[in-house]
C-alpha cells in the first residue's frame, strides 16, 4: 500500500509541475523526420541487443571456449609456448562447432615471439631474442614457427628447451603492416631474428 501512495503522491506532483505535459511540448516541435530517426535507432538498438542474447544462448562449450581464448589474445599478454601447444587443440569433432582451441581461432593479426635462455631469465624478464610477424591466419603461422614449419631460428630455440611467449595484435588486414614496421621497431626485432624492416606484405 505504501507502495501505492508513494506511485499516486509522484503522479500528483508530475502533475503540478506539468513534467508530462513540456515533454509532449518539446516533442510536438520536433520535426517528424528527426522523431523517426530516433524511435528507428531506438528499434535498431533493441534488436541488436536481442539478436546477441539470443545468439550467446545457442553458443556451445566450445565455442565460449573459443571466445575466452579470442579475448585473451585480444589482450596483448604474453602466452608462453608451453600453454599455447597444450590448447592447440581442446577438443576436435566433425561439427566445427563442437571444435575448440586456438587452432579454431584464427584471425589477421600480428605476434611477437619473445625468446628467453632460460627460467631465470624469463622470471628476470631478459629477453634474448625477439622476432615479429604478421598474417590473415595468425595462429596457423605461430604454430608453423613453433612446430618447424616457419622461422628456423624460433624452432631451434623451442627445441633447445628456450622458454618462448607470444603476444598476439589482433586488427584488420588493412592495418598489418604498418602495425609490423611498429612491432619490429618496438621490439628491436631488426637486431635479433627478423630480417627485414617489415610492412612489405602485399595486401
Amino acid at each position: 500500500m505504501r507502495t501505492v501512495y508513494l506511485f499516486a503522491a509522484l503522479m500528483d506532483r508530475a502533475e503540478k509541475v506539468n513534467v508530462f505535459g513540456d515533454v509532449a511540448e518539446l516533442l510536438s516541435r520536433l520535426p517528424k523526420a528527426v522523431l523517426i530517426g530516433a524511435a528507428v535507432a531506438l528499434i535498431l538498438s533493441v534488436a541488436v541487443i536481442a539478436l546477441r542474447v539470443w545468439l550467446l544462448s545457442r553458443e556451445t562449450p566450445q565455442q565460449k571456449m573459443n571466445r575466452k581464448l579470442i579475448r585473451k589474445m585480444a589482450s596483448h599478454k604474453p602466452i608462453t609456448s608451453e600453454e599455447y601447444l597444450e590448447q592447440w587443440i581442446i577438443e576436435e569433432h566433425r561439427d566445427p562447432k563442437t571444435c575448440s582451441g586456438y587452432r579454431y581461432c584464427d584471425r589477421p593479426g600480428c605476434y611477437v615471439v619473445e625468446i628467453y635462455s632460460g627460467r631465470l631469465a624469463y622470471t628476470l624478464g631478459k629477453r634474448s631474442e625477439a622476432y615479429v610477424g604478421q598474417s590473415l591466419h595468425v595462429n596457423h603461422r605461430v604454430h608453423s614457427h613453433l612446430s618447424g614449419k616457419g622461422n628456423g631460428d624460433v624452432y631451434a630455440d623451442a627445441r633447445d628447451g628456450c622458454v618462448i611467449t607470444i603476444r598476439f595484435y589482433l586488427v584488420g588486414k588493412k592495418r598489418l603492416n604498418s602495425l609490423e614496421k611498429k612491432l619490429i621497431a618496438r621490439y628491436h626485432a631488426i637486431e635479433s631474428y627478423n630480417r627485414t624492416i617489415g610492412g612489405g606484405k602485399r595486401r
